[in-house]
């Protein structure tokens, strides 16, 4: 819990790391701390701002009344003090641009202390919540090149556990969108569309992880004996995501199971198991090190994934007895391996919706070509 305190202090050298490292003990962390002069010069007011246990933080307040440096301690309530935070936001504005900026610093009552050819500075104070409103505002209004130069946030599917009721999800797609020069935030399942259409709000790209297999009742079959394990909580967030990210126009990478997930919710269907659905199939569960390529894809001329990539055909790794079967309305065929079974699909419409069998978050730090997909879904999301 967050608390804030006010310490009344002598005015001598080390007295502040006194304080600081009595709380650093108590394994308190210290978001914030100020200290200045009050209207005795001798005397110095500290305020400090502590995440912690209230039991603990009597102790610990207690202890610091002990200090002979210390004259009072006292923890400030909402109700009985203001409270207020204190940024300074620089945002790269032209001449052009002023007058929106402007518009913005009148709203939220803050001011404008610093100005030049290129950029200006703004001062506002206020609560949390004004504050995070004020920087949102100015994050939509002012274009990337031209303003706060803020990364990309990708939302990310997670794999459901429903015994331990946990989610879970491998680093390594986190680390690929880092690298790709994004931010990672893991998507908990959402039944309710209201609450699926604020986590959209909040993101700027998706990426549908791999994961177990889709259950059949959304491609309108009954469950083959072939088929593995499915999560129905996670299948059913999902594939409302899925519709509404596309509907939205939000860019999508869906990697294994999300390119089958991207083909559903689209109206399409899939395999529940090549092997016995299909005959003369590779080996597409392969028995490598993930980074390993297995097989070979042949990539359609004048797809998006040949101009992202840039080859007509690359070694892939594969983890999959599922595939596309039947691509839905709206969807083209980008990718197929030699014994036929389809390895990517894309959105016809232009936006960028775009789904593979392979998983490329194990590939990319051996092979850069496979870095450039989740650039790509970065890029996208700046726009």
């Amino acid at each position: 819990m967050k608390h804030t305190l006010a310490v009344l202090a002598l005015n001598k050298p080390g007295v502040l790391a006194r304080i600081s490292g009595l709380l650093s003990r108590r394994v308190f962390n210290i978001e914030s701390i100020a200290a200045g002069y009050t209207e005795d010069s001798d005397i110095s007011r500290i305020t400090i701002v502590v995440n912690g246990d209230d039991q603990e933080l009597d102790q610990a307040m207690k202890q610091l009344s002990k200090l002979i440096d210390v004259i009072k301690v006292q923890e400030l309530f909402k109700s009985g003090s203001i409270d207020r935070e204190l940024v300074l936001i620089k945002v790269r504005a032209d001449s052009a641009r002023r007058s929106e900026i402007v518009d913005i610093v009148e709203i939220f009552r803050a001011n404008i202390v610093d100005i030049n050819r290129e950029t200006v500075v703004i001062e506002l104070s206020g609560g949390e919540e004004k504050i995070n409103a004020a920087c949102a505002v100015l994050k939509r209004s002012v274009k990337p090149q031209e303003g706060l130069q803020m990364p990309p946030v990708i939302g990310i599917t997670c794999s459901w556990d429903d015994v331990s009721q946990r989610h879970f999800l491998g680093s390594l797609y986190c680390e690929a969108v880092r690298a790709a020069g994004g931010v990672p935030v893991l998507l908990a399942n959402y039944e309710k569309e209201e609450e699926i259409a604020e986590l959209l709000g909040i993101i700027d790209g998706l990426l549908l992880s791999g994961g177990k297999d889709v259950d059949p009742f959304y491609f309108g079959e009954e469950t083959l004996p072939e088929c593995g394990e499915i999560t129905p909580l996670r299948d059913a967030f999902e594939i409302k995501l899925a519709r509404m990210a596309i509907k939205g126009q939000i860019p999508v990478l869906g990697i294994c199971r999300g390119a089958q997930v991207l083909n559903i919710a689209a109206g399409g269907n899939i395999y529940q198991d090549i092997k016995t659905q299909l005959t003369c199939c590779l080996k597409h569960y392969q028995q490598a090190p993930g980074w390993a390529a297995t097989h070979r894809i042949n990539i359609e001329k004048d797809s998006l994934l040949e101009s992202i990539l840039q080859v007509s055909e690359i070694m892939v790794n594969s983890y999959h007895h599922q595939a596309v079967r039947d691509v839905a309305p709206g969807f083209k065929i980008s990718a197929k391996s030699s014994d036929g079974v389809v390895e990517a699909i894309e959105g016809a419409s232009g936006s960028f919706i775009l789904g593979l069998q392979c998983h490329p978050e194990e590939m990319w730090e051996r092979d850069t070509r496979f870095l450039k997909l989740f650039q790509a879904l970065t890029n996208c999301a700046l726009k």
